[in-house]
């Protein structure tokens, strides 16, 4: 499985870390934008990437940017070609609690 990341938002990063990462329409904190698919969750392959992200997140709704190192299975993961910068990534569907940690 590779070690990806996921840019998010201090409050996103919390109930991850207890509850798992869910894709965007089962998560109680989404931060989604209008051109993500709400079954997916998405993933950066370099952690800097994953930084810029969670940035741009955390100036939207006010809380401190957070980035998830994420152990995804690789099957059905997929490149997602809908970001302007990075090698991003793709799955259907959440990860367990137990295969990511704040980095």
């Amino acid at each position: 499985m590779p070690i990806l990341y996921h840019g998010t938002h201090i409050g996103a990063a919390l109930i991850a870390e207890n509850e798992g990462l869910k894709s965007t329409n089962k998560s109680k904190f989404s931060t989604t934008s209008d051109k993500s698919n709400p079954d997916y969750t998405y993933f950066f392959k370099d952690v800097k990437d994953a930084k810029t992200y969670a940035g741009g997140v955390s100036k939207r709704i006010g809380l401190p940017p957070s980035v998830l190192e994420v152990d995804v299975p690789e099957k059905g993961l997929k490149r997602d070609f809908g970001i302007a910068f990075g090698e991003a990534y793709m799955r259907k569907g959440g990860i367990p609690k137990d295969k990511l940690k704040r980095v």
